[in-house]
């Protein structure tokens, strides 16, 4: 009866589970289907190396399907962070940090009407990252590991005007293979252009022989 029963909850666990694969390459077809347009922009966002603020300069690139976008990007951080390890009467220690890192971004947009857009970015990286202590002025030899980092977003941009938005992020970042001082939140708040926009107008506009009107 056991067997029976553990056969029939197997079968089960088995159809729903090839439901669900089923379901997932439906919509992974349906997220693909639409014509992508290229799309290149900055990509940059502060964050925490350690207990020390960083800003992260970044720019990517990649095809936006307008349910989902693919990306790639390469990051670093704007300057190096210096953390104080301890400091005693003639003798002071700070650790010098870097990190610079190449990643693909898959971004999910699950939420817009006509002023608002909610998105998830999920990124995975590779890199380099680099510890150098300085003792008393003096720095020692560089230490540099490869980083795999992990990061997750949540994303809100709001729609101005046709061409202008506000955007803001946040998010953490898993520095496997870095340490835990790469460990640490992220956040972003700017202002976007959309570029993508803005050329269809213009072209646009060339063919119609109207002038673009930006306001």
């Amino acid at each position: 009866m056991r067997k029976l029963l553990f056969l029939i909850a197997f079968g089960c666990l088995q159809q729903a589970c090839e439901a669900q694969v089923l379901h997932f390459k439906d919509s992974l077809r349906t997220w693909f289907a639409a014509k992508p347009s290229f799309t290149m922009s900055l990509d940059g966002r502060s964050s925490f190396i350690g207990a020390s603020a960083a800003s992260v300069l970044g720019g990517r690139l990649g095809w936006d399907y307008g349910r989902v976008g693919v990306y790639a990007g390469l990051y670093t951080l704007q300057r190096r962070i210096f953390s104080l390890q301890y400091s005693r009467p003639g003798d002071t220690l700070y650790r010098r940090l870097g990190m610079t890192y190449a990643s693909a971004t898959f971004e999910y947009l699950f939420y817009k009407d006509t002023r608002w857009e909610l998105k998830i970015p999920a990124q995975l990286g590779m890199g380099l990252a680099s510890k150098t202590n300085i003792r008393n002025g003096v720095p020692g030899e560089t230490v540099r590991v490869f980083m795999f980092p992990l990061e997750a977003q949540m994303t809100a941009l709001y729609r101005l005007t046709r061409y202008l938005g506000i955007s803001a992020g946040l998010g953490f970042r898993m520095a496997n293979g870095a340490g835990p001082s790469y460990n640490g939140s992220i956040y972003s708040i700017g202002a976007t252009v959309f570029t993508g926009t803005l050329y269809k107008d213009w072209r646009k506009s060339r063919e119609e022989q109207k002038p673009l009107k930006l306001f």
